[in-house]
């Protein structure tokens, strides 16, 4: 019996065009793109929990890759990519998510990262 449903933000309500996170990464982090990814698979789980700030994670990736560019410019940069990334909500899953609502309490969680909030 279905209690509870629940929608995740990211590429199911919002509509965007890049579908990993490590892509974001790729476009503010010099270097091979593979290496950018395995870096960013490496502490998606750090940074989805806050088990590290996400600018401790950046400082690590300015040691990594060495950037010159500051953490503060490096979360904005990232932070307006995702911005002008997000296309808008998904009219069809908002047609969903109101009639399951009449029937069903509907909830919206994500495991996003803290540039994206």
């Amino acid at each position: 019996m279905i209690k509870h449903i629940i929608f995740d933000l990211g590429n199911v309500i919002l509509r965007q065009k890049i579908n990993f996170g490590g892509d974001y990464f790729a476009e503010i982090i010099p270097g091979p793109v593979e290496r950018v990814h395995a870096f960013y698979r490496k502490y998606k789980k750090d940074m989805v929990s806050g088990a590290k700030s996400f600018r401790k994670i950046l400082e690590l990736a300015q040691r990594e890759f060495n950037v010159n560019s500051s953490v503060d410019n490096l979360f904005q940069k990232l932070m307006n990519n995702y911005i002008k990334d997000v296309e808008g909500v998904d009219p069809e899953i908002i047609k969903l998510i109101d009639s399951l609502t009449k029937k069903y309490p509907v909830y919206v969680m994500t495991n996003t990262i803290e540039p994206h909030f």
